[in-house]
């Protein structure tokens, strides 16, 4: 006979898994079971329930618990998952009252023994319910105020979301207002930017006007530089032109001298005009023929 709760229900059917099932199936029942109660809006004492959910989940995942939970279901005990019977414990003791009325062994100590020693696991895994209900509480209060927590932050943002649009609106309505202000101040900027900008393409003008009036003042003077330069170069040319003329003339003639007193035989004379050692060579050679 299975252990319960004051529903009638064991560990094991509030997960919804065999006696003898493994870690991995008490895993995916417990899962399979809170999503059942957490997707249902409306259900009586949900939290009570949710809570009973975890105790059960909790005593079936310690090994050392779920041993002696095991135990007070092979026995029969009628301990639940938070509320405990008495029951046993008085069947224990009329059982030893009416064994010492007859003769023979002691059963009635040895009944005695017996309860006392299923009692004592049945205390241990009260205590242990009655400890994880209180944990499964805390925690449960924890969710709420973190819940209330949250909320107000929510609120708090909300608020100064609102807030913030008020502002952005009163900001918008002023720039709507001074708009044609800036409007005005823009286009007297452009307006001055325009003006500058005349100002300044005249000037270059004006500047480049000059740059290019005394480009043509200084190709004139070079022209006219270049144009003497070369006046007076041809005019160096003609005066070297006749000197080299005249040159040539007074070497002919001096030639035409020299041959007439060769053949006159007039060395010394011939010496006299004789200007290269060529000259004076062929004067010699005539002189000994």
């Amino acid at each position: 006979m299975a252990t319960r709760t004051s529903s009638g229900k064991t560990a094991y059917s509030l997960l919804g898994v065999p006696v003898d099932a493994t870690q991995a199936q008490i895993d995916a029942g417990y899962e399979r079971m809170r999503r059942e109660y957490v997707n249902v809006d409306h259900m009586p004492h949900k939290s009570e329930r949710l809570a009973q959910l975890t105790t059960a989940y909790e005593l079936l995942s310690n090994p050392v618990r779920r041993n002696v939970y095991d135990k007070s279901l092979a026995v029969g005990a009628t301990q639940g998952l938070g509320i405990a019977s008495a029951d046993a414990g008085n069947r224990t003791s009329a059982v030893a009252e009416a064994s010492d009325d007859r003769s023979g062994p002691p059963w009635g100590k040895i009944a005695l023994g017996v309860g006392v020693c299923l009692a004592v696991p049945l205390l241990l895994s009260q205590v242990l319910v009655l400890y994880e209900k209180r944990k499964a509480l805390h925690a449960y209060q924890a969710t709420l105020a973190a819940s209330k927590e949250w909320m107000k932050s929510e609120e708090a943002a909300a608020l100064n979301r609102e807030l913030d649009e008020r502002l952005d609106q009163r900001r918008a309505e002023s720039s709507a207002s001074t708009s044609q202000e800036l409007h005005e101040a823009r286009e007297r900027e452009r307006d001055m930017e325009r003006w500058k900008n005349q100002a300044e393409a005249n000037q270059q003008r004006e500047l480049y006007a000059e740059q290019l009036d005394k480009s043509y003042a200084d190709r004139e003077k070079r022209n006219k530089e270049y144009a003497e330069a070369s006046a007076r170069a041809k005019v160096e040319e003609e005066r070297e032109d006749e000197r080299r003329t005249a040159q040539a003339r007074v070497d002919r003639e001096r030639l035409t001298l020299m041959a007439k007193l060769l053949r006159e035989n007039r060395f010394a004379e011939a010496r006299q005009i004789a200007k290269d050692p060529g000259e004076l060579q062929r004067i010699d050679e005539a002189e000994r023929r």
